[in-house]
This record gives structure tokens, sequence and C-alpha cells, in this order.
């Protein structure tokens, strides 16, 4: 480009048209040139060091990006993942399409060895694939489909199901980072890309077990002790913990601690009680530790719990929140679990009220007298009590006023 005489100082700009973005997204580029050449071909300045355009190139998105459980999603059961989304860019011949995974999230079952299936009803076998678990060899980190874009892949919708070879975690574990899944060309330079956080796919449960809850005194405000008795569904290590969560308007501590104990109350245990949000969490920090190794699976164990108290109001009978009792590692990683659909039994009962014989001021039939009722509750009511007063159909309110 001849751009004739320019004195020191000028500024210019030169604008190139019908230019084309490169079609992946490199992880770095060749930097653009310039350079200022005289009519003899010779260079006269040195050209501009590390020029590169400005914005960045994004990548293409993965449109309508879904990560899906295919059966399980209990802690130590097999499961397999399905992920389907639909790619805005093609992908060029030798490309591949790659996930990665949140960390700890999919757990090497066996020997590992992973089988992905593609298409509408997973059908098809993904030849070559790469796979490559944590330094531990403990959960999967990374998944290539090496083959599948041998030809190139055009624009459209994909459909994988990654099966075998894989596992829940052994425990709950409060986990973070991303399932992201894009494509690539030859030289892995992205060309599409979406990112799920691990929040929005369908977290991890304790493997259900069976349990129950008894109280021994089901009065209103009483104090009271609870025997909570449950078989485990997995096994249950060594040095391992008890979780109760119990939730707050539905029990009350007589004192800042609690006692429990063997449910044959043969030994004394060593728990603690606190806090947590709308529960109060009693963990038991000892279990099959006495030279058993592990609790096996399907083991039936209970536990006594002394130093709690009733709630004041029947309206715990008919709360919503659940109750939950797990079995945990030594870390508090729930292992298996009750928690759904559980609360002490018998249901609550009101205590006696102590009432005074209704009195009237004046005898005579239908004239206006005062109606004089005591009582005297033996249990605490709450600030925003009410109480309901029956009176009789024979006693005419009107036009009487009441007070």
């Amino acid at each position: 480009m001849n751009v004739g005489n320019c004195a020191s100082g000028t500024t210019f700009s030169v604008k190139i048209t019908s230019a084309k973005n490169p079609s992946v997204a490199a992880v770095t580029y060749n930097p653009f040139l310039i350079k200022f050449i005289s009519p003899s071909s010779n260079q006269i300045f040195k050209e501009p060091a590390n020029l590169n355009a400005l914005p960045d190139l994004e990548v293409g998105a993965l449109n309508n990006h879904v990560v899906t459980f295919q059966n399980t999603q209990y802690t130590l059961s097999t499961t397999e993942y399905l992920i389907s989304f639909e790619t805005t860019s093609a992908v060029p011949s030798g490309g591949k399409v790659v996930f990665t995974f949140p960390d700890k999230r999919i757990w090497k079952s066996g020997t590992g060895t992973i089988v992905v299936t593609t298409g509408a009803t997973y059908s098809t076998t993904v030849a070559t694939t790469t796979i490559t678990w944590d330094t531990s060899n403990t959960y999967l980190t990374k998944l290539s489909l090496d083959s599948l874009c041998t030809s190139g892949c055009a624009i459209g919708s994909y459909q994988f199901k990654i099966a075998s070879g894989i596992k829940n975690p052994d425990y709950v574990e409060t986990l973070s980072g991303n399932f992201v899944s894009y494509t690539t060309d030859s030289s892995g330079a992205i060309v599409n890309r979406d990112i799920k956080a691990n929040s929005n796919v369908s977290p991890i449960l304790p493997t259900p077990m069976t349990a129950t809850i008894t109280r021994n005194v089901a009065t209103l405000s009483a104090a009271t002790n609870l025997t909570v008795a449950f078989t485990t569904t997995s096994p249950f290590a060594s040095g391992g913990k008890i979780i109760m969560k119990m939730p707050t308007d539905q029990i009350a501590l007589v004192g800042s601690s609690a006692t429990c104990k063997k449910g044959d109350l043969s030994a004394t245990l060593t728990c603690s009680i606190s806090t947590s949000g709308s529960y109060y969490v009693l963990t038991i920090n000892e279990w099959c530790t006495s030279g058993s190794g592990t609790c096996a699976a399907s083991t039936a164990l209970s536990f006594f719990v002394e130093g709690l108290k009733n709630p004041s109001l029947l309206s715990a009978n008919v709360a919503s929140t659940s109750w939950e009792v797990l079995t945990a590692t030594s870390a508090s990683y729930a292992i298996d679990g009750k928690y759904t659909g559980l609360k002490p039994t018998p249901d609550l009962e009101g205590v006696a009220v102590s009432v005074t014989v209704a009195t009237v001021a004046s005898a005579v039939v239908y004239a206006e007298t005062k109606l004089s009722i005591g009582f005297k509750p033996n249990s605490d009511l709450p600030s925003n009590a009410l109480i309901e007063i029956g009176i009789p159909s024979g006693f005419a309110l009107s036009p009487t006023t009441q007070s």
C-alpha cells in the first residue's frame, strides 16, 4: 500500500474489508505485522512487537447444554451420565469433543474402562477415547472423544452417554467446579464451549437407609429422651460418625449439651451438639471402633440421647421439615441416611389445664350478666398464643358487648 509522503508524527488508519475471523479460538496466535518499506524495498522502521487485535476472539457457543444422571444419584452406586448440546460452529477434520468434570464428582469403578455412546438412541460407540483420572487414580477429570470428528463434525445436535467404569462418590462431600463441554480442531484450539456449574446438576445424595426415632415422654415442654434405631445400607468405616439433624421447631435443649449412649445403654458415647441454621446437629464421634474394623452393610444399630425437651406447641406434630439420621466418615461426609419423612413417635400431647368453674354475676334468666372463667396452663404459652373459649349455645351474646 503506497500512502505517499507522510510527515513525522502523522496518524493514519487503514480499514481492511471482507476479512473473516479464524474458525477456532487458539490459545495463542501469531501477532499481526506492520512493515514500513521504502520504494526500494528497504525497511524504514522496526515493526511493532506483539501486535494483537482487540477484543479477544470468543469461542462458539454450545447451546442447550444439558448434563444429567441416567440412573441413580446415591453414594457408592455405579452411574451413567447423559450430556447433550447443539454446536454453533462446525468442527474441522481431526477435531475432538472433550469433557472435563468437577473434582471428586465421578469416581473410578473397577478398571475404569469407560464406554461412550452417541446418537439419539446412543447406538453408536465412540471407538477411541482418552480418559484422564486424577493423580490418585480415584476420580475422572477429563474425557476426550478422539475419533468422533475424524472427518469433521457439522453444526447440529449431539447426545452422549458415558457409562461403565464410573460410580458416584463413596460419600457426600461439598463440591464446587464445573462440567465443561467443548470441541476443538486438530491442534487443540477450542471451537465451541459451554460451562455447566456443578450446582446446576442434580446433587449426590446419601444412600437411603431405614431409621426410627422414639421419644419416651410425649407431653409438650417436658424433658424427654430419644432412642434412635437404624439399619445401614453401606459399610460404615471405623472412626466414622453418626449425625442426627433435629429441626429447632420440633425439639428443644435442656442445657447446652446432650448425653449419648449405645441403644442398649452398655456404653456412653462421645457426642456434641451444635446449631446450624434451623437444625440442632448432634454428632456422635465414635462408632464401630472396638476392634470391629467396619460395621458391615445391613447392620442394625441404635443410640440413646438424653438432655432434650419437647417443644411447647402441638404444631410440631405436623411440621413439614424432616429429621435426618446419617452415617458419615471421620470428616463428617454422609454415606447413608434417612432424611425424608422422619420424625419422632409417638406424636406430642397437650398438657392438662386447671380450670376454675365458670361463674356468672347474675343468675336471673335472660338478664345481662358477666361470665368469669379462670384457668391455669400447665406449660408455657408463647407470646403469640391464642386462647379460645367455647360458650354454650344457651348463653346469648347479643346485644351485649364482650371484653
